[in-house]
């Protein structure tokens, strides 16, 4: 008997859900320590009361990170304990949820069309911070698991909150996320946004009643986001800094280029920690090309009054998903959103991505019964999952050899557990030692402040140093210098990820100087032998008239 096509897309989803949740579990089991902004939250937790998270930046540098989202996390770590993987239990459970979430999409809106089911997971895999954010403390899985669950809800749900005052409750429900993500308020705006367009061409009817008192509590959440939050963090001179060349605000004139990285960056990589493949320049055209497609069908059906079963169906979530992707782009004008990097954008991903797969569903549409056309486009889709598959493949081989992101346990295992010996903690490790629910024992340990650390070394004592080379700049500058006052280096053969720790001895200023005597020597040695290479190429171009 032969099987349906809506039946095989639910096998499909559920089949490609199973496989990521298991290789998201297999990275979440791994419990390596905390990466440094990781850390950075932990200090927090640790360090301050359910009071105090409210009363400015938090502990460990002022990340940015939702306190009541923090609230829910301290909860957890109440009731489990402060282990790692308690910690990072919700953010994991929010990964799976909205994994789940995302393949439901896809039967609902592509379920006549396995091809495209299929193809939702093998896009989605190609996305590194995927993969690496559902195992950690930040809050960009919650992020997605609340914009997806927002797409989940068909339409009659907002028709009854907006356009009837006898589900006022519901409406304040909506609101409620909004306290817990910095993104939602975008997503819970581009939702209404999109079903207020979608309803206007046959249309709109809003209850008074039931339309104010949702926007009242819409108001009331972002206010109080705002000033139990965002007033301590938005803004911040150095995150501007840091994220300058991807704030429209910051750069209006490279719009364009700005724009284009956020679209085309989840193909194009790097993304976060990896430099991820790039998909290839057939396959990248033909998923531009599709997203653009998308975005006209999308308008075009706005701008027409014909409906079919499946849009009734699915209703006003494509568009948005539209009103999303602009959404995003504002408030990068509004409010200095950096929308170049994947963590920040991570929710947004999911608005291409269908946007995509509406272009492609488009085309199979427009083909019709011509089967020169129905070939070109079961061509197409053959070459962006062949193409995407490869690349996915790729992408999860180099996030296994990244993942935990910054690890330092099994490198600890090295330094013996004795009071005699000494460790030294640079500042690019100090949280992420700091935070170790297990601590470093019996060993005597020595934290390095990132300014005038080269007093607190030992001089002449054997030392164990642990670093991390995970942020370019000052860590790597630190690292130079330890290189010049002690008598070993890293070595290359050092594991994955940023942390480093090895075994050297601190020398003495003696023996200080005379390494750095060696130094220039070898210096000076280098550059004469330089110097004679190059007059001996001079003396070889006027031998040959050049």
């Amino acid at each position: 008997m032969a099987i349906s096509r809506e039946r095989l897309s639910l096998w499909i989803a559920l089949s490609c859900g199973l496989g990521i949740a298991v290789f998201g579990a297999r990275i979440f089991l791994l419990d390596g320590s905390y990466y440094m902004d990781e850390a950075s939250v932990v200090l927090s937790l640790d360090g301050l009361t359910a009071l105090e998270t409210f009363s400015g930046e938090l502990a460990g540098g002022g990340q940015n990170f939702p306190r009541f989202y923090l609230l829910l996390i301290r909860g957890v770590r109440a009731l489990l304990g402060p282990e790692t993987w308690a910690t990072r239990l919700l953010p994991f459970l929010s990964f799976l949820a909205a994994t789940f979430l995302w393949m439901r999409l896809l039967v609902v809106r592509f379920g006549a069309r396995p091809e495209l089911v299929l193809l939702g997971p093998v896009l989605l895999a190609m996305a590194p911070s995927w993969w690496l954010f559902g195992a950690v403390i930040k809050q960009y899985s919650f992020d997605t698991f609340v914009t997806l669950a927002l797409l989940s809800l068909p339409d009659r749900v907002f028709a009854e909150v907006l356009g009837s005052r006898r589900r006022l409750g519901r409406g304040l429900l909506l609101v409620v996320p909004v306290l817990f993500s910095y993104v939602y308020p975008v997503a819970l705006t581009a939702r209404v946004t999109g079903w207020l367009a979608w309803k206007l061409r046959r249309g709109l009817r809003l209850d008074g009643v039931g339309t104010g008192v949702f926007l009242l509590g819409f108001a009331a959440a972002v206010g109080t986001l705002w000033f139990t939050d965002l007033q301590h963090t938005l803004g911040r001179p150095a995150l501007v800094a840091m994220w300058s060349t991807c704030v429209l605000s910051q750069n209006p004139q490279d719009f364009l280029e700005i724009v284009r990285r956020f679209v085309a960056s989840w193909y194009l990589g790097p993304s976060e920690f990896v430099f991820h493949p790039k998909l290839s320049s057939p396959a990248l055209f033909l998923a531009m090309g599709a997203l653009a497609l998308g975005t006209v069908r999308v308008v075009g059906a706005l701008l027409s009054t014909a409906e079919s079963e499946a849009d009734e169906r699915w209703g006003s979530r494509s568009a948005a998903c539209l009103a999303g992707i602009v959404g995003v782009i504002a408030t990068s004008f509004l409010l200095d959103y950096p929308i170049c990097a994947g963590r920040l954008t991570l929710y947004a991903l999911f608005f291409q991505q269908l946007l995509l797969l509406e272009g492609i569903d488009w085309l199979r549409s427009a083909a019709g019964g011509r089967r020169a056309l129905q070939a070109l486009v079961v061509l197409t889709i053959a070459f962006l999952l062949a193409s995407g598959g490869w690349t996915a493949t790729r992408v999860l081989r180099r996030v296994v050899a990244v993942a935990p992101i910054e690890d330092v346990r099994p490198l600890l295992e090295r330094i013996p557990d004795e009071p005699t010996e000494t460790v030294i903690v640079t500042g690019c490790m100090a949280r992420q030692i700091r935070t170790l629910p297990e601590g470093l024992g019996s060993r005597q340990v020595v934290y390095l402040p990132f300014e005038n650390w080269q007093a607190e070394l030992p001089e002449g004592r054997e030392i164990w140093i642990v670093h991390s080379r995970l942020v370019p700049g000052l860590c790597e500058s630190m690292r130079v210098k330890l290189a010049g006052l002690t008598d070993g280096f890293d070595r290359p053969e050092q594991p994955r990820g940023g942390a480093v720790v090895y075994h050297t001895r601190v020398l003495t200023r003696k023996e200080r100087r005379e390494k750095r005597k060696l130094q220039l020597r070898a210096v000076g040695e280098q550059a004469k032998k330089e110097a004679r290479a190059e007059r001996k190429k001079q003396r070889e171009r006027r031998l040959w008239g050049e």
